[in-house]
């Protein structure tokens, strides 16, 4: 997993933090991604986190569709990432709760698999 506190962009690292999370490597797991953006964020209200001192929050994920399948077949990373997106929160891995993550803006990359 890699990560960058700028330089990626012509953002200003003083209204912005940026996150940078590598979602192919085949050592990213769910809980590497959600330490990742956890650890940039600060608690707001119950249950609420948004970025540190009320920056924007730019978050990329690169190589979205290669993590690694486990056993099953699924892929814990991009069902994570899934639940975020698509709820706005996941679950604190300790407590059980409910834990809302407020992201200004997230995208991803990946590359096309053509077969020939």
């Amino acid at each position: 997993m890699r990560e960058s506190g700028g330089g990626m962009c012509s953002t200003d690292c003083r209204t912005a933090v940026v996150n940078v999370v590598d979602v192919g490597c085949r050592q990213t797991s769910s809980n590497n991604i959600q330490d990742l953006i956890e650890s940039r964020v600060e608690k707001r209200t119950k249950g609420v986190f948004v970025p540190v001192g009320g920056k924007k929050m730019l978050t990329f994920m690169d190589d979205f569709n290669m993590p690694a399948k486990d056993a099953y077949g699924s892929q814990p990373p991009l069902e994570l990432i899934r639940l975020w997106l698509d709820y706005g929160f996941w679950y604190d891995r300790v407590r059980q709760t409910v834990r809302y993550i407020r992201v200004s803006v997230a995208s991803s990359a990946a590359a096309s698999l053509l077969t020939r």
